[in-house]
């Protein structure tokens, strides 16, 4: 039989050979290089994935799309823009409101979203409609008085420097009649200071000085009224430029401190109506609306403080929509009106400063004012959807009894209101008079109201 068949052929050495050779041949370790290779650990390497990838986190395919994905561990059916999940771009675009807790702060890499207002939301009233609710003379008014106010101030201005000689002159003479004062004063207070030390011959000495002061004083408040009118008018209007930024601070102040702020707990309807009439004009910011007690006047007002506007209302005018008549539509017209004054700026510092003295002409300034009345009127009709005629017979009959004041009677008694002192009387009016007012507000053609 060969050998190669023989099973223990290889069991023991061959005679004559050296029994040691098996031990040095390298064969063993060869068979176990493979368990030293890296390869069966190289697909499941830790290492090997993205940086900045967690799994853990965000259990997403390899197609994971930020933009277009929100993580499952979020419910969209509760929250439309969740925690730390992107916003869908449409969905900003489109407005749509955010419920639920505020947002919490994006994770790196994602657009932060801003989150959208809680409640109903109000489609943004086009800006052609909005301004065709001007009355037609309004802008013709306003920019004839901001001419006016600019030429006013360049003139005075032009007169300080043309009167340079004269206004030299009382400078230096109000300088010499303090100086002299000055004077007169110090040496009055030698006198008495030596009065203590020496007898009482010195009384007369004493007296002639004070006599001397007197003198000196009167002489200086003579120089000063005697002020030319060219240093008048620019300091005039100096002052008011200065002034009045502090002045409307001021009242801002008051009419905060003894008022009642309307919000989303305290009279949340009229909360409403702002917010709504907010999101319908577009703007940036919403008014703050305070109450104030009245004491018996009716009546509402915008204003404003640098950089803000607020909404005045008085009590005793708010009363037609939470007593005996539950007019909640007189209420949403009379705010849509003082909405329609910051809609179109009027209650703001750049407006005021732009007529700041062309305004208080006569006649001038009350007709400007007037057209601004008509346009919000107008606007406020179309923002609250009611006429206006009963907020118009609730400040002339009173929140009591306007209701029993038959409107059609009233417009047709409007016709017999006219006259030479009708007209004189509307003519200096800050506001139209109310037969005028409600004429307008009653034309079925939306026409502009007469401004005398």
């Amino acid at each position: 039989m060969d050998n190669n068949t023989n099973p223990n052929a290889n069991s023991q050495p061959a005679q004559g050979t050296n029994p040691n050779p098996p031990a040095a041949q390298p064969l063993p370790t060869v068979q176990q290089a493979p368990t030293a290779q890296p390869l069966p650990t190289v697909p499941t390497a830790p290492t090997a994935q993205p940086v900045g990838y967690a799994p853990s986190q965000y259990p997403a395919p390899p197609s994971y799309a930020p933009a277009n994905y929100a993580p499952a561990s979020y419910a969209p059916t509760q929250y439309a823009a969740p925690q730390y999940a992107p916003v869908p771009t449409q969905y900003a675009a489109q407005g749509q409101a955010t419920q639920g807790q505020a947002q919490a702060p994006m994770q790196p890499g994602y657009a932060n979203v801003p989150q959208q207002p809680v409640g109903p939301q109000y489609q943004k009233i086009d800006k052609r409609i909005l301004n065709a609710c001007r009355h037609k003379s309004e802008l013709r008014w306003y920019w004839f008085l901001v001419i006016l106010n600019f030429l006013i101030i360049v003139g005075a201005v032009c007169y300080f420097f043309y009167a340079m000689d004269e206004n030299q002159e009382y400078v230096d003479n109000v300088y010499t009649a303090y100086s002299e004062y000055v004077e007169d004063t110090m040496s009055g207070e030698t006198a008495d200071s030596s009065d203590d030390q020496k007898a009482d011959n010195q009384k007369d000495d004493t007296e002639k000085d004070d006599e001397e002061s007197t003198d000196s004083m009167d002489n200086l408040s003579e120089k000063i009224n005697d002020m030319p009118e060219s240093i008048e008018y620019l300091a005039m209007i100096l002052f008011l430029l200065v002034a009045i930024p502090f002045i409307v601070s001021y009242a801002y102040a008051q009419y905060r401190s003894m008022s009642i702020q309307i919000t989303e707990k305290t009279y949340p309807e009229i909360y409403a109506i702002v917010q709504e009439y907010s999101q319908k004009l577009g703007l940036k910011k919403v008014p703050k609306v305070y109450m104030i007690q009245g004491n018996g006047v009716l009546n509402a007002f915008s204003s404003f403080i640098p950089f803000k506007q607020y909404i005045e209302l008085y009590a005793d005018l708010v009363e037609v929509a939470y007593r005996e008549h539950h007019d909640m539509d007189t209420l949403r017209f009379i705010i849509a009106h003082e909405m329609g004054h910051i809609y179109y700026k009027h209650a703001t510092m750049h407006y005021y400063y732009s007529m700041l003295v062309s305004q208080t002409i006569p006649i001038l300034g009350s007709t400007a004012s007037r057209a601004r009345e008509y346009s919000c009127d107008r606007l406020a009709q179309l923002l609250s959807g009611s006429d206006g005629i009963d907020a118009m017979m609730s400040l002339t009959a009173g929140i009591h009894l306007y209701k029993q004041v038959d409107k059609q009677d009233y417009i047709n008694h409007t016709t017999e209101v006219k006259g030479l002192f009708v007209f004189c009387y509307n003519l200096v009016c800050d506001h139209p008079v109310t037969s005028k007012r409600v004429i307008a507000l009653a034309d079925p053609q939306r026409r502009s109201g007469k401004l005398y």
